[in-house]
């Protein structure tokens, strides 16, 4: 039986538990804020970047690097027949590529990197899979076919209290922002084949959630 290692980035924000439970290999994101560099999850906590976040602060990430990877990759293989590494949407982060050029670089016979076009949770769904997938023993082909079955069928909407941080993040123009706020409209957000669209707004948190109650029974 072949040993398989999952690797994936840190926006699959799975929680810690089940990184060590199933044997995830995470290669961390770093956090920019007021010109300070964080690993994700090595230098700061989720709860340390959410408290910022409250503060006020306004974070931007940069993605992992090419050699990030090729280190992990190459430590892996000592260990393990082969890597599958399941990386957020290309759509949203230059980190796939960084993972395929590491791949190419180290042994892609032995490497396998797959664009979920999610992230976040819809990323750490998937990951999950694989990672109890190859602790139950699944062959390379089943887990990554598995993956790739899964892809299309995960969905999620989301919408925020708040429009700063759509503003904040350059997806709201401020004057938007500042209306929607005093009008309480709530943008409703949806992935998009790995792209994170609004796809309706609604005034008032009780309309936001019949606008997903609806949207569940309708689509089943």
């Amino acid at each position: 039986m072949e040993k398989i290692a999952i690797v994936t980035d840190s926006l699959s924000d799975i929680p810690e538990d089940l990184v060590k439970t199933y044997r995830i290999f995470i290669v961390p994101l770093t956090i920019n804020i007021d010109g300070v560099s964080y690993k994700d999850g090595v230098d700061i906590t989720k709860e340390e970047f959410y408290g910022l976040l409250k503060e006020g602060k306004m974070p931007t990430t940069t993605q992992a690097s090419p050699v990030e990877f090729m280190e992990v990759f190459k430590d892996l293989l000592k260990s393990y027949d082969y890597i599958i590494a399941i990386i957020l949407s290309s759509k949203l982060s230059g980190t796939y590529q960084s993972a395929v050029i590491a791949k190419d670089m180290v042994d892609p016979k032995r490497i396998e990197v797959i664009d979920s076009r999610h992230y976040s949770l819809g990323n750490g769904m998937l990951v999950l899979q694989a990672a109890k997938m190859a602790v139950a023993g699944a062959s390379r082909e089943e887990i990554v076919q598995k993956v790739y079955d899964l892809i299309p069928k995960i969905r999620y909407i989301m919408a925020f209290d708040s429009l700063d941080y759509l503003y904040r993040g350059g997806r709201l123009p401020k004057s938007q922002a500042f209306i929607g706020n005093i009008l309480n409209i709530k943008p409703i957000l949806m992935n998009d084949d790995g792209e994170l669209k609004i796809v309706d707004k609604v005034r008032g948190q009780k309309k936001v959630i019949r606008w997903m109650i609806d949207y569940m029974k309708n689509t089943g």
